[in-house]
Formats: structure tokens, C-alpha cells, sequence
């Protein structure tokens, strides 16, 4: 597709359609993280500094604590504005009035920067909860 062509309605709004889903799945996934016991409320992660291999892969993607429950959450939330940040500069060139076949070199640095911003965002969150 490109600047001359028609559009349909699908092609006009599919990042719209795209960014609905990934926001129901990034909601869901931080619901979700709110929803788990923390491993520092489960009764057998106080018992034993180092529990059995069965326990342990039970505990393997829990959140440490609520705290960190939370701020998961947060970081996931984060991670779906960026992602809507970055198609938004899709949108931009896709929704232009300008019969332009010319994208600006710009657009590829704007789409990746907050979706790189983002991920880390996300991943230090994490990983920090893995730390304590």
C-alpha cells in the first residue's frame, strides 16, 4: 500500500486493531501478576532457605511480594503506552492527508525508541524483583 492507493477501513485503522489486542493482553498480564500469591506469601517460602527443585519451579515466575507484584504491573502498563506511543507515529505517516510516497527517516528512531524504552523499563522491573 501506498500513498495513492484507497484504503479500507481495515487498512486505514489496522494498527488501531493491532494496539486493542496488545492492550488486552498487557491488562490481562498485569491482572494477572496482581492476582498471584507473592512467593513471600506462600507458607513453605518462609519454612526453608532453599526449597526443594519441585517448590522451587513452582515459584520460579511469581513476584517476590506485592510490592514488587505491583510494580510489575506498572512496568507492563508502561510497556503498553509505549507500544501505543510508537504506532501512533505509524498512524501518523499511515493517516496523512499529503499524497507523499516519501516516509521520513525519522519514523523508524520514533517507532523503536519507546518500544526500547519500554522493554527495559519492563525487564528492570523484573529482574529487580528477582534481586530480593
Amino acid at each position: 500500500m501506498d500513498a495513492w492507493t484507497d484504503k479500507s477501513i481495515g487498512a486505514a485503522f489496522v494498527l488501531v486493531f493491532l494496539y486493542t489486542g496488545v492492550t488486552a493482553l498487557t491488562v490481562s498480564g498485569a491482572e494477572l501478576t496482581l492476582r498471584l500469591t507473592p512467593r513471600d506469601a506462600l507458607p513453605h517460602a518462609k519454612a526453608a532457605a532453599f526449597p526443594s527443585t519441585r517448590a522451587a519451579s513452582s515459584l520460579m515466575n511469581r513476584p517476590g511480594s506485592r510490592a514488587s507484584a505491583r510494580r510489575i504491573a506498572r512496568a507492563l502498563l508502561l510497556l503498553n503506552t509505549c507500544i501505543g506511543i510508537s504506532l501512533l507515529m505509524g498512524c501518523a505517516i499511515l493517516w496523512r492527508s499529503t499524497p507523499d510516497a516519501h516516509v521520513p527517516a525519522w519514523l523508524l528512531t520514533a517507532m523503536t525508541v519507546p518500544l526500547l524504552a519500554g522493554t527495559v523499563m519492563t525487564v528492570l522491573a523484573a529482574v529487580s524483583d528477582r534481586k530480593r
